[in-house]
């Protein structure tokens, strides 16, 4: 029995100490300084990827050619838009509504490649040779020639033959619609 009673002192002591001091955690008494949301930096802190319309249909042509796995002769572009257009004319992501003989697709060129979305709604009649038109950073001189220092906010949309640059929120004009072929100004939106 008085080995019993050892056994139970020694647990009930042990309870009533608490913890050795190797166990017991460190309370940080460094002030926090409440400074709201920070944020994190992450390894990289690059600009997004922009591309050249050329660039763009390079790469939705050859993509066409492995998918479809025939020439892409038979590709036809009648919708183009770029997102984030800057002063040089590159894009971070070019849009393009395209006809492949019967299939109407919108193919989509940005960092992740070429991605190709079904289309079931209409496409502008007039065809779009892009070897024909004034390349995406003439027409923005052409409708900014005062401010060459333009942010990449810009949206570039080319359908029926004309460009039409839409500029960021608040900007005047908002958009300035130009012949695709001779790089003539038609008119500004306001």
């Amino acid at each position: 029995m008085t080995a019993s009673l050892v056994v139970l002192l020694c647990l009930c002591a042990a309870c009533v100490t608490g913890p050795s001091v190797q166990n017991q955690s460190v309370v940080n008494k460094t002030p926090v300084a409440d400074v709201g949301i920070v944020p994190i930096a992450s390894g990289s802190t690059s600009v997004p990827a922009s591309y050249s319309l050329e660039e763009a249909v390079s790469a939705v042509t050859g993509d066409n050619q492995n998918q479809v796995n025939e020439s892409s002769e038979g590709l036809s572009f009648y919708y183009i838009q770029g997102a984030n257009v800057d002063a040089s004319g590159k894009a971070e992501r070019w849009t393009f509504g395209a006809r492949n003989g019967n299939s109407t697709t919108m193919l989509i060129y940005d960092q992740t490649g070429v991605t190709r979305v079904a289309w079931q709604g209409g496409l502008p009649e007039q065809e779009i040779d892009t070897a024909g038109i004034v390349s995406p950073a003439d027409i923005i001189r052409i409708a900014y020639p005062e401010n060459q220092n333009i942010t990449g906010n810009l949206k570039i949309q080319i359908e029926n033959g004309k460009y039409t640059v839409t500029a960021p929120s608040g900007s005047h004009p908002g958009a300035y619609i130009i012949n695709a072929t001779t790089g003539v100004l038609i008119e500004t939106d306001d």
